[in-house]
């Protein structure tokens, strides 16, 4: 089962830890003397952030958390959104080039106005009904290279879906859980035999986003939930929010590729019963082909993003004798 992560200062406290002074062989005379690493946090903040890299430096390492999904509503408990990835790598960086950071933020929950930031999925009205609010997908954390592209990437971080809702009267469905990165978001539930739930959202891929979770199926003088949109390159599906008694389909997670946004759940046409939505799916990792110590794990982060720079200043020459 993956490990949830702790909240992002006790992330950043043991990425800082693991990417502290690395241990080398003593220096012996005339021999260049290794420098400490330098490391270089990154947190969620509303603007883009920017790291240049120092005169003589030629590779530096980077870890990366995508954020959680948000959670959906739900009568009893939150229906779950999915976890970011964990993405480590280190790249090839010419001295005095500026790279460009983008951090990941949780995913709304249910009943708050919080965006996702970095390509995280999902509508947010302003409401009062908060019962069968969809969570939003979780954003992605990137690292780029100039002119700071989509496709100038160099490694992502996917972030998680957002958990599908409850019916309108919390009592005939229940929202399916949102995918971690990479992973499909799960459909919904239907206590109605006459209305199926909304189908979770896939994830986002290598080449194009994921599908969208299909709509829940009704029957005569019921209505069809919509469909939930598909990911695009760097954004989840978005499902507007419906005025059907059927629950709204979580956000995608943003990622190399969003994920699919969550299914919507059908609505009875004779009384106040609807279906539960799907989850929406985890947005997918990237890692440049010319990157090397690569370890990816899908499933990892719950709450924002994270993004961790490290490197090796140039080697000092120590004199013969010292």
């Amino acid at each position: 089962m993956p490990t949830r992560i702790m909240p992002a200062a006790g992330v950043l406290l043991a990425v800082l830890l693991m990417l502290g002074p690395r241990g080398a062989p003593q220096p012996t005379a005339a021999q260049a003397e290794p420098a400490p690493s330098t490391v270089t946090p990154f947190l969620l903040l509303p603007f883009t952030q920017s790291w240049t890299v120092p005169p003589g430096v030629t590779s530096a390492t980077v870890v990366l958390l995508g954020a959680g999904g948000g959670d959906g509503s739900s009568q009893v408990l939150p229906v779950a959104g999915g976890r970011g990835a964990f993405v480590q790598a280190t790249l090839g960086v010419k001295p005095g080039e500026t790279l460009q950071v983008r951090v990941g933020g949780r995913g709304g929950r249910a009943g708050d106005a919080r965006g996702s930031d970095n390509g995280g999925g999902g509508f947010y009205p302003v409401t009062l009904d908060v019962s069968r609010a969809a969570g939003r997908g979780g954003g992605a954390s990137d690292v780029r290279r100039s002119p700071y592209r989509l496709v100038d990437r160099l490694v992502v971080a996917g972030g998680g879906g957002g958990g599908g809702s409850t019916d309108l009267w919390g009592k005939d469905g229940l929202g399916g859980a949102g995918g971690d990165s990479g992973a499909p978001g799960l459909a919904g539930r239907s206590f109605v035999g006459s209305l199926s739930p909304g189908g979770g959202g896939a994830p986002g891929g290598t080449g194009r986003g994921g599908s969208g979770g299909a709509g829940g199926s009704a029957g005569r003088g019921d209505t069809r939930g919509s469909d939930g949109p598909d990911g695009t390159q760097g954004v989840g599906g978005s499902m507007p929010r419906s005025n059907e008694n059927g629950g709204d389909g979580g956000g995608g997670g943003g990622g190399y590729y969003g994920g699919g946004a969550g299914g919507q759940g059908a609505s009875s046409g004779h009384g106040a019963q609807g279906s539960g939505a799907g989850g929406g799916g985890g947005g997918s990792d990237f890692v440049t082909a010319d990157a090397t110590d690569v370890i990816v794990r899908d499933g990892v982060q719950a709450g924002d993003g994270l993004v961790v720079i490290s490197y090796q200043s140039p080697a000092t020459s120590s004199p013969a004798g010292e």
